[in-house]
């Protein structure tokens, strides 16, 4: 048991398939483990190694705690296995923040913490490793009985006191450890994978394996063989925006409670996977193994839930507590415009304010930010919200979001400290790429997620109109709205909605000339019943030039 201990305490938790532990002593043929001896548990020994004191006899190496999708922080501040308070320096992932003195200010808040004994977790700070290597290395120099490590900046060293009690934690994503952590740093700091499966109960191991396998028939869709070339299966993130292997467990986490049954925390899960599930996605599945959950499911999502608009989500919030929403959508971002058109759509008197969260240069302006909405809830007699709007589809959008996202967890912390809090709503919208992106979602409490394909109002657009598109063609669509004008969708809005767009690509001529086509053309399509159902017919040709040349190319 005391090797299984050491080699734990060098290589904890299980990365999937793979147990460090256990494939070293089943290596090492002179061990063999006894009926009567039991293999330490990794969790037990994690804690042991975050709840170190200098009480303890013997030194420990400093942590580094591996993970996947920024898990480990949340169970930090979940309290399930620090018995202390911890301090937690974020690195800042704004353009600004990136300079030589930010680096200078976060090595001299550590030594603030070295000196007085603080425990301190480092997350995404790589760029003050090398000034922590001697630090990290545990060199310690000994003058009067206390110990003194280098602290490094470029050429510049400067000898700091540290108190018997500091400990540094330093969190990293695997395959940031695996392909820019040197190998020196690794080997330096007492490792341990760290994830929301790790900490997970084991009688809801099971549960999770069933959701998993419920998710992946959910996506599974019967395809004819003469169509597999055409199609391909839609995978778990296609469907479920921002899913990802530690979504299930951290949602049975987050909803644990006493009294709770299996079944209760299956339902549970699935109302939540169902929040971020795309609508394509539901509407295949009377093509899959849960046609007979069609009606329900569809139900769920397009009735009970609210998935039409984010006015109509926005409406149906609580409106007397706070409330942190991350809402996906692939369609365009809001403008000051369509948030000025979406505020009379609401049921409540609200004040919107809009923000970019790619135009904050630093960290500081966006807390400055922060603050002056919060000072703008205190003097508001309406409720306030703040929507920060985010395109997830560039490479450095993941690290910006989980700095606003624990920025913004922080404000939230203050402000409930006041004896009488104020409420208002921060919502996060996320433009993602068709599929999930380098996206990371089903965030724990206090947040919550939804998607939403469309953020605009659709005008009237109804579930039962929805279910009426499903099996049939876009041409098929059109023509039949074109001829009857039933309203399952909204030709006139759709048409009036692309004409700029398209006026753009005629190229040659004075501007002056396309702005008084758009004019001359829209004026028509509203007032001219003739011409609007003229257009209507020339829409549906193209479409079915469009679909016989597509099939032609099929053939050849």
């Amino acid at each position: 048991s005391d090797i299984d201990t050491a080699v734990k305490r060098n290589f904890g938790g299980f990365f999937g398939e793979f147990n460090p532990a256990s494939t070293f002593l089943s290596e090492v043929k002179s061990i063999h483990q006894g009926p009567n001896e039991t293999s330490v548990m990794s969790i037990e020994l994690l804690k042991s190694a975050l709840n170190y004191s200098s009480k303890e006899k013997t030194d420990s190496r400093y942590l580094l705690i591996i993970t996947k999708n920024n898990a480990a922080l949340n169970i930090l501040q979940m309290e399930k296995l620090l018995e202390k308070k911890v301090e937690i320096l974020f690195g800042s992932s704004f353009p600004g923040d990136q300079e030589y003195t930010s680096i200078c200010n976060n090595i001299n808040r550590i030594k603030i913490f070295m000196e007085t004994g603080k425990q301190v977790v480092l997350v995404n700070l790589e760029s003050l490793y090398e000034s922590l290597y001697d630090c990290l290395n545990q060199s310690y120099s000994w003058m009067g009985g206390n110990r003194y490590v280098d602290l490094g900046l470029g050429t510049h060293r400067v000898k700091c006191k540290v108190h018997p009690d500091f400990r540094l934690i330093v969190v990293a994503e695997d395959k940031d450890v695996l392909n820019r952590f040197p190998i020196p740093l690794i080997n330096r700091l007492e490792k341990h994978y760290l994830g929301m499966e790790t900490i997970l109960p084991p009688e809801f191991s099971q549960l999770v394996s069933r959701l998993k396998q419920w998710m992946k028939v959910f996506c599974k869709v019967d395809i004819p063989a003469y169509r597999e070339s055409r199609y391909k299966q839609k995978s778990e993130r296609d469907v479920f925006i921002g899913y990802h292997e530690d979504a299930i467990p951290a949602m049975i986490l987050d909803m644990e409670k006493e009294g709770m049954t299996l079944e209760e925390y299956e339902e549970g899960c699935i109302a939540r996977l169902i929040q971020c599930a795309t609508p394509d996605g539901i509407m295949r599945l009377p093509n899959s193994e849960l046609d007979d959950k069609f009606e329900e499911l569809f139900t769920q999502y397009f009735v009970d839930q609210n998935h039409d608009s984010l006015a109509s989500y926005l409406t149906s919030l609580d409106h007397q507590k706070t409330n942190l929403v991350e809402i996906t959508t692939h369609s365009k971002l809001l403008t000051s415009a369509a948030v000025n058109e979406m505020t009379p759509r609401l049921q409540h008197a609200v004040s919107i304010s809009l923000e970019f969260l790619q135009q904050f240069s630093s960290e500081e302006d966006f807390r400055k930010a922060l603050n002056k909405f919060v000072e703008k809830v205190g003097k508001s007699p309406q409720k306030c919200n703040l929507i920060c709007q985010l395109d997830a589809g560039e490479p450095t959008s993941r690290n910006l979001l989980e700095s606003a996202r624990y920025i913004i967890r922080g404000i939230i912390n203050e402000v409930n400290t006041l004896r009488v809090p104020p409420v208002f709503d921060i919502i996060i919208i996320l433009h993602i790429p068709f599929g999930s992106g380098d996206y990371i979602g089903y965030p724990v409490t206090p947040w919550r997620s939804v998607h939403i394909d469309e953020l605009r109002c659709q005008h009237g657009l109804q579930p039962m109109m929805i279910k009426r598109m499903r099996g049939r063609s876009v041409t098929n669509i059109i023509k039949t709205e074109a001829n009857d004008d039933i309203g399952i969708v909204p030709l006139s809005q759709l048409v009036e909605s692309v004409v700029p767009k398209a006026v753009s690509m005629i190229k040659g001529g004075a501007p002056e000339r396309s702005v008084e086509r758009i004019d001359r053309f829209l004026g028509l399509l509203r007032k001219n019943e003739i011409f609007q159902k003229i257009t209507h017919q020339k829409v549906v040709r193209l479409l079915e030039i469009k679909d016989q040349q597509s099939e032609n190319v099929m053939e050849k």
